[in-house]
């Protein structure tokens, strides 16, 4: 990369990766803490571990002088704030040098009381209009990038940028231009007053944050379409299952990757959430044709699933394909198969007339 010009390098890491040494050769310039909510305890076994994980980024991988930018204000569905508390860890710990004059530099980031926070913002389907409190003055921006939880990872980007000396105007203007990642929370075109959505959430928070999001921003039914992965996880399945009951209108459950596991058992599992909300169960197009303000279906075929929502869904409605994100492939039992929730939504917006 050094060859072909290029300057600077931004990539995930993953706890997987920290945990196993897969980045044991790179010292980080600058590492940014997004947050952590409920996935991997397969792998991690608890919460603690899993932020114990992420944690070794910050006092095993970053530079002596380099730069931690730590996003706060983002809790799990325990009610803990980790970003806090890596900042209280990081600060406590005078061997990691942080603070010093010449160690590491902590930024924090968030909603408020922070040295990179907001100040005034406003949120709609077309993106966000906020002002920003930074060390370097306030900053003024628009972005099409929707919702709270982007609103969250702006303020992180500009921690970012602060810690590399970037100037307030180019932030502004690079955030200006700034698309959303693929599958993460991405338009899909739609005729008529109802918006399409593809997210990556496949998580109990995750699913939380964007449903929450999309429902201060909606003005008809808030419609749901995800499923969980075989061999992963099996514990936060009715969690999220609990989640999409309480916060959806309408929920489409269907298969994502289920790998070796059987579809039904999964879905199955998922349904035993939404049975602990009020949540009631029926057929699909009694409650998309809107005979029913809200329920509940299971559909196993994604294809159908999506089909089926976006075919009977009103102008006003939101609906929200979530689970598989930027994925292009769906793995069931029978092996693995091309399959991009994008495309598939698209495809059907463009043939139904509202």
């Amino acid at each position: 990369m050094a060859a072909n010009g290029v300057t600077h390098v931004i990539m995930e890491t993953s706890s997987h990766a920290l945990e196993q040494k897969r980045v044991g050769g790179i010292s980080f310039d600058v590492a940014l803490f997004t947050n952590l909510s409920r996935d991997h305890l397969d792998f991690h076994g608890d919460m603690l571990r899993y932020f114990a994980s992420k944690k070794r980024l910050f006092t095993e991988y970053l530079k002596q002088d380099g730069k931690a930018v730590v996003l706060c204000d983002s809790h799990d569905d325990s009610g803990i704030d980790w970003g806090r508390r890596l900042l209280a860890e990081l600060r406590a710990d005078k061997t990691l040098g942080y603070g010093g004059k010449k160690g590491r530099t902590l930024i924090d980031c968030g909603l408020s009381e922070a040295e990179v926070a907001v100040r005034e913002a406003r949120e709609s389907l077309a993106g966000t209009v906020a002002s920003l409190t930074t060390p370097a003055g306030e900053l003024e921006l628009r972005s099409e990038l929707v919702g709270n939880f982007n609103l969250k990872n702006i303020l992180g980007a500009v921690g970012v940028a602060m810690a590399l000396r970037i100037s307030g105007e180019k932030i502004v203007d690079g955030l200006g231009q700034a698309q959303a990642a693929p599958g993460r929370l991405e338009r899909v075109p739609a005729p008529a007053g109802v918006s399409v959505f593809v997210d990556f959430a496949h998580s109990p928070d995750a699913l939380a944050n964007v449903l929450q999001t999309m429902r201060s921003l909606t003005t008809g039914r808030l419609i749901a379409i995800f499923g969980c992965g075989g061999d992963r996880d099996r514990g936060k399945r009715p969690l999220m299952g609990k989640v999409a009951g309480a916060l959806a209108d309408v929920v489409v459950l269907t298969s994502d990757n289920p790998r070796s596991e059987r579809a039904a058992d999964i879905l199955r599992d998922i349904e035993a959430g939404i049975l602990e909300t009020t949540l009631p169960r029926m057929r699909i197009e009694t409650i998309l044709r809107g005979e029913a303000p809200r329920g509940y279906d299971i559909v196993p075929s994604r294809r159908e699933a999506i089909r089926e929502t976006i075919r009977h869904a009103l102008p006003g409605d939101v609906v929200l394909l979530c689970g598989k994100g930027h994925e292009t492939y769906q793995i069931t039992p029978e092996g693995r198969f091309f399959f991009d929730d994008r495309l598939e939504a698209a495809a059907q917006a463009a043939v139904i007339n509202w």
